[in-house]
């Protein structure tokens, strides 16, 4: 008995010396074989798995490759800047990686070479086992990143699912929310004709504000290897020679510049430009065409314009069109009195385009709003008002212009354009509008560009009339190969309700409008605001017959 006590006092004075100051050396050796359990981790294809990317109702991307390590997940970083769209480079020759997340003042910068990564105001070592080299690239560490991008990472590799939690909306929900978006309504209303207004002299220089967009993105392919793409925009507006301008020089993807686009002009809302002709605005490089009610086309190309007209009057009284230089990767709405009215991406030609935007009797207040892909904001206002009086009595409008369209200043149409090839070519058109009294106005044109590879020329002509609270337009279009089309529309405010309507009948008329041997094209349609609670949420409704 007192051996076996004794054996037992032993085996204790064991036990805390292990849970006293032997137990320093027993965690030397846990670390030890952890560290030894790091060391030899490598990637095991068998073992890859693929997280999907979730945060609150939303799914981002295709999903993030990720591995069990043997301290819980490394997520491949490769997967995380993409589906996030995180404008980060990895530069994996010098081990580094450097960019920003979700605003530019939080940077991050990851040096594997010193070991210490910098996140904000933040600095922290990099142990070797946080960041790992995959064939899929760095493969970080899934807490890690949560720490050095500011939001909740949970990985479940059980689930296949990587659980990200932040207090704001990111970048890219933001913009999925937008494409899902039907209405909008703003807060806030400003009525930008009652501020007062400052004109500035032109100068001989003044200097430019300059705008930088670089996208770029590499891809590895077994059979062809790396494969890298990059391409980059510089916009410009300023003056010179006492005109303002406005330019973009844009690259293909190999970086390699392939377009540029330059429009010099002046504006005057006085009417006070070129002497007697008294214009209002006139350009010359990157311009617009005309867009009219029955032959259309308002296509951008190189060319010269001159008008009188007011600055704030669409062509056309029931419609108009906006054109806006939009990069690669940016997306833009149109917002007409606040309720969204339509959602472009950027076309080959790096533009947003928004034709046949219909216009209400009364004040058209739009607002463009372009989404960059890191969170970036741009904002374009325009005010258009549709009254009873157009053209003052007694007194002639006029519009002349002439343009290549789809070809910027410099650069092939294939590569900065998405018109067709039979579609380019240069168009000209030169038009008038006179007021005969405070409800009536005429307007004749002419006009001649390429239509599906044909040169064609059109006669247009047509009449306005105010009639109580609506605008009613007659006109007709011939076109010299025989073609004839006539058109009848009304713009109309009955209390709260817009209406709007349009018929056109051709016989053997072919123009940028009406295609496809169309004898007929019906349209009518309703805009109602609905109050519900203190929202008030617009409500369209759009019937069209086409024959």
């Amino acid at each position: 008995m007192a051996m076996a006590r004794k054996r037992w006092w032993h085996g204790a004075m064991a036990l805390l010396a292990l849970s006293g100051g032997g137990g320093v050396a027993a965690s030397g050796a846990a670390s030890a074989l952890a560290a030894n359990a790091a060391a030899s981790w490598s990637p095991d294809p068998d073992d890859q798995l693929l997280l999907d990317v979730n945060i609150r109702h939303l799914t981002l991307g295709d999903g993030a490759r990720a591995y069990p390590t043997p301290e819980g997940v490394c997520v491949v970083l490769g997967d995380f800047l993409n589906t996030l769209d995180v404008p980060m480079k990895i530069d994996v020759a010098a081990k580094t990686a450097s960019g920003w997340a979700f605003t530019e003042d939080n940077r991050i910068n990851i040096d594997r070479a010193r070991g210490q990564v910098a996140f904000g105001a933040h600095k922290e070592p990099l142990p070797s086992e946080t960041v790992r080299d995959t064939p899929e690239g760095w493969c970080v560490d899934s807490k890690a990143l949560g720490r050095w991008f500011g939001i909740g990472v949970d990985a479940n590799p059980r689930a296949s699912l990587l659980r990200l939690e932040t207090k704001t909306k990111l970048p890219v929900e933001l913009a999925i929310e937008r494409r899902q978006r039907a209405k909008h309504i703003k807060p806030a209303r400003l009525d930008l004709a009652g501020l007062p207004h400052v004109r500035l002299p032109y100068r001989l220089w003044r200097t430019p504000a300059l705008d930088f967009v670089v996208s770029g993105g590499a891809t590895y392919n077994a059979h062809n290897g790396f494969k890298v793409d990059r391409q980059a925009s510089l916009y410009a507006a300023g003056e010179m020679v006492m005109m303002s301008f406005d330019a973009r020089v844009g690259t293909n993807r190999s970086g390699v510049p392939n377009s540029v686009r330059l429009r010099a002009f002046r504006s005057d809302p006085d009417g006070e430009l070129l002497g007697f002709l008294k214009a209002t605005h006139f350009a010359v490089g990157d311009v617009a065409g005309l867009a009219t009610p029955l032959v259309g086309g308002s296509s951008q190309g190189r060319g010269a314009l001159i008008t009188n007209r007011p600055l704030d009057q669409p062509s056309a009284f029931d419609r108009t069109s906006f054109t806006g230089d939009l990069p690669s990767g940016w997306e833009a709405e149109i917002y007409r009195n606040g309720a969204l009215l339509g959602f472009a991406a950027a076309t080959n030609d790096n533009r947003y385009h928004f034709d046949e935007v219909q216009l209400q009797y009364g004040d058209n207040r739009f607002e463009i709003v372009t989404y960059g892909p890191q969170g970036q904001i741009r904002r374009r206002s325009e005010n258009v008002n549709i009254g009873p009086q157009a053209v003052p009595p007694g007194e002639t409008w006029y519009w002349a212009g002439a343009n290549q369209v789809g070809r910027d200043l410099v650069g092939e149409l294939s590569a900065a354009s998405d018109v067709t090839q039979v579609d380019s070519g240069w168009s000209a058109t030169a038009g008038v509008e006179h007021g005969i009294d405070k409800r009536t106005s005429v307007a004749a044109l002419v006009e001649t560009l390429v239509v599906e590879d044909k040169r064609l020329s059109y006669v247009e002509a047509s009449v306005r009339r105010t009639v109580g609270p609506a605008l009613v337009e007659v006109g007709g279009a011939y076109e010299r190969g025989g073609g004839f089309a006539a058109r009848a529309s009304v713009l109309a405010k009955l209390g709260p309700v817009n209406v709007s309507g349009e018929s056109i009948v051709a016989r053997k008329f072919v123009s940028t409008r009406i295609r496809d041997g169309t004898v007929g094209q019906h349209r009518l349609s309703l805009d109602v605001p609905l109050k519900i609670g203190r929202t008030r949420v617009p409500v369209h409704g759009d019937v069209r017959l086409r024959q």
